[in-house]
């Protein structure tokens, strides 16, 4: 299927803003976790461990997942759009 430029770059934009919506769900757990280090409730060694889930995980996932997606035109609507985003969100171009 072939969009217009413009529904592209809409597509585009709204995957910015889901990605950057559920990396930043992601970024508070690691927070919590920094905090629970700094209240000396976690050791070291246990907030290194959730940086690197954090890494190994939602971070590689998402960026690598998404940078991968190179041809939107084989796909009707991305899915990462359509998990944060109602459908009169997606299509008011």
């Amino acid at each position: 299927m072939q969009y217009s430029k413009t529904v592209y770059k809409k597509m585009r934009e709204l995957s910015g803003k889901a990605y950057e919506k559920e990396l930043r769900g992601e970024l508070e757990k690691l927070a919590e976790q920094f905090q629970l280090w700094r209240d000396t409730r976690i050791d070291t060694w246990d907030l290194v461990e959730a940086v690197h889930k954090f890494h190994n995980g939602p971070a590689k996932k998402t960026l690598y997942t998404r940078s991968l997606i190179a041809n939107w035109d084989t796909i009707s609507v991305p899915l990462d759009i359509i998990r944060v985003y109602r459908p009169t969100d997606i299509f008011r171009v």
